[in-house]
């Protein structure tokens, strides 16, 4: 059962690096949080780091072994440069 669902949650993370460490680190924090909040968390974590560069993306090792579901949730920093660039984008055609 944790399997599947680790395997589920490998899929969708953005940076897929050493699954084999990975694995343990799921099954070992499977003991200390219910494998249903560690989904959750773990997809609210996937869904904040879409526009994220991957660089700055843990391992899932990393996220797992720290115990990285305490963690708030850092809003996307790149939403403000997005929305920057399309104001800026829209100033550009405005002034041709």
């Amino acid at each position: 059962f944790w399997s599947k669902i680790f395997e589920e949650m490998w899929l969708l993370y953005p940076k897929r690096v050493g699954k084999g460490a990975a694995k343990n680190a799921w099954l070992k924090a499977c003991k200390k949080i219910n494998v249903g909040e560690l989904q959750s968390c773990l997809r609210e974590y996937i869904n904040s780091k879409q526009n994220a560069d991957k660089k700055y993306i843990p391992h899932l090792t990393t996220w797992l072994n720290q115990e990285r579901w305490n963690d708030e949730l850092e809003p996307d920093q790149n939403i403000d440069n997005n929305f920057r660039t399309m104001v800026n984008d829209i100033a550009r055609v405005r002034n041709d």
